[in-house]
């Protein structure tokens, strides 16, 4: 058995206050005084927003410095902009430069940003802490295809920095 103020008194106290409520509503109080002027139908209004957005169509990439002390790469993305319209490109280097394992030893390089008419280079070291590199290019309407070419040129000769491998992270970013 519940007690005074028990669940089951709880339950009905809510019902009875939910139905207090619906009864004194004015749309409420008019179907449940006149039934005859009450529809058989309802209209919904159905609406949302689909925010801007864009993505590379390429998961992450290994990209190794060749011989010539440069690497390459083409990068595509999309927006699903209702028109056409510019999008920012944002590329950091996560370390400022090319490091060993230890951090201890770097190799500097820098970044060329090719893209539909814009065409931008930044030292990594440039576009590292919070300080990317920013370029606007114009993006298609919804499912065009942006392309872009990212070359990485390293500074100076490598080959006179000691033995090992040497690794840095770029982000690059797109959004309307």
């Amino acid at each position: 058995m519940g007690s005074a103020g028990g669940p089951g008194l709880w339950r009905m106290g809510t019902w009875a206050a939910l139905a207090l409520i619906l009864a004194l509503t004015p749309a409420a109080a008019a179907h449940a005084a006149d039934p005859e002027t009450a529809g058989d139908n309802v209209k919904l209004l159905l609406s949302g927003t689909i925010s801007p957005r864009c993505a590379f169509l390429e998961d992450d990439i290994e990209l190794r410095i060749g011989a010539d002390n440069s690497a390459s790469i083409d990068l595509a993305f999309t927006c699903n902009l209702a028109d056409a319209a510019p999008v920012t490109i944002a590329i950091q280097s996560a370390r400022g430069a090319m490091q060993d394992r230890e951090g201890e030893r770097t190799i500097g390089y820098s970044l060329r940003w090719t893209a539909q008419g814009a065409d931008r280079v930044a030292n990594a070291a440039q576009t590292a802490k919070g300080r990317p590199m920013q370029v606007d290019v114009p993006a298609g309407g919804a499912g065009t295809i942006g392309r872009a070419r990212l070359t990485v040129q390293s500074d100076g000769e490598p080959m006179a920095a000691a033995a090992g491998e040497y690794f840095d992270e770029i982000i690059i970013t797109v959004s309307p």
